[in-house]
């Protein structure tokens, strides 16, 4: 009678432990998948650069054509819609927000001095996970967070998509 007790306590262990895994493995990803179409938005976005101001050596990015592609690139590599909302997804709970778009190149004004940028510059994130990272050239910075299936708190990401000479 002990060893039926034991190996029934034992296959309820198992079974708690694989669905623990599984729930873990479904996060993974599910990161996984977003981080790489945040990352494959913003190469794509960061593509959408001004051809006459490139002549004169400089980037320019043209910050419309750039948003439009960010978000066809989230809705072709994700099961999501224009605002960014999943359809019939089971790993993203809830629209992805885009918490800050920063079109960081040689027309971009320094928010804290009100100057052009020099690079390399210090890009800075103050929202609720502060971020700061050195860019050496003209770049796209995106912050977004999205909530994952069983996960109590949002998760961010930070990409940034550069030119460097």
């Amino acid at each position: 009678m002990k060893y039926l007790l034991l190996t029934g306590l034992l296959g309820i262990l198992w079974a708690y432990l694989n669905m623990y895994q599984l729930e873990v493995t479904i996060l993974d990803v599910g990161m996984d998948k977003v981080e790489t179409a945040v990352e494959n938005a913003a190469h794509d976005a960061a593509l959408q650069i001004d051809e006459n101001e490139l002549l004169n050596d400089k980037v320019i990015f043209v910050k419309n054509e750039a948003d439009i592609t960010f978000k066809n690139t989230m809705m072709a590599n994700l099961k999501v819609d224009t605002a960014l909302k999943p359809i019939n997804s089971a790993l993203i709970d809830g629209p992805i927000k885009l918490l800050d778009v920063q079109y960081i190149d040689h027309g971009y004004k320094d928010p804290f001095t009100n100057k052009f940028v020099n690079f390399p510059y210090i890009y800075t994130y103050n929202g609720v996970n502060r971020f700061e990272r050195t860019v050496f050239g003209p770049s796209i910075a995106y912050v977004i967070e999205a909530n994952f299936y069983k996960n109590n708190s949002p998760h961010q990401f930070v990409v940034i998509q550069e030119y460097k000479k």
